[in-house]
């Protein structure tokens, strides 16, 4: 459900930025099977303009079901030879149900508003948290159709983007 997901959110958000220079792939491992996310993982090669440069494997992905609406994919990039992850994405976006019927899937076309709500209101919810924790943002930027909020503190950057068709919370090391 959606609070014990955010309670998550909060809780691994936490312990991942208190200990981001230590974090290994078991240990993301250990924490995404507590919950019994799903491994997703890509056999092809992905990569993030964030990390250019980087000696990076394609990413461990996982989700979870936040919502009969949301899902919520946890991106880990980590370094190819100690395994040390390098980047954190948490990705919330539309919970794709295979079982929908046509009716169901023309009714979702027809409510992109709604699903433009339900991604400002979780987008303001980790903004919040974000402010709360780390204090105003060093960068802001904003148009009609998204917003980032990004923060530098102790030599991570956590960036949070909202647009219309997702919410985006990164974190990774300068």
């Amino acid at each position: 459900g959606e609070n014990e997901m955010n309670e998550w959110v909060e809780n691994t958000f936490d312990n991942y930025y208190s200990n981001f220079s230590s974090l290994t792939l078991n240990q993301i491992d250990k924490v995404e099977q507590e919950i019994n996310a799903t491994d997703i993982t890509q056999k092809h090669k992905i990569s993030t303009y964030r990390l250019d440069g980087r000696d990076v494997n394609t990413p461990r992905i996982y989700r979870k079901i936040e919502s009969k609406e949301l899902r919520l994919l946890t991106i880990y990039y980590y370094s190819k030879d100690e395994k040390k992850i390098e980047l954190v994405k948490f990705e919330w976006g539309k919970n794709r149900n295979k079982n929908q019927s046509i009716k169901d899937v023309v009714a979702s076309m027809n409510n992109s508003e709604m699903e433009e709500t339900l991604y400002k209101q979780k987008f303001d919810w980790i903004s919040d948290y974000l402010k709360g924790k780390l204090g105003e943002p060093n960068d802001l930027q904003t148009d009609k159709n998204s917003t980032e909020q990004k923060w530098k503190k102790n030599n991570k950057i956590i960036v949070l983007e909202y647009s219309k068709r997702d919410v985006e919370l990164t974190i990774y090391s300068e």
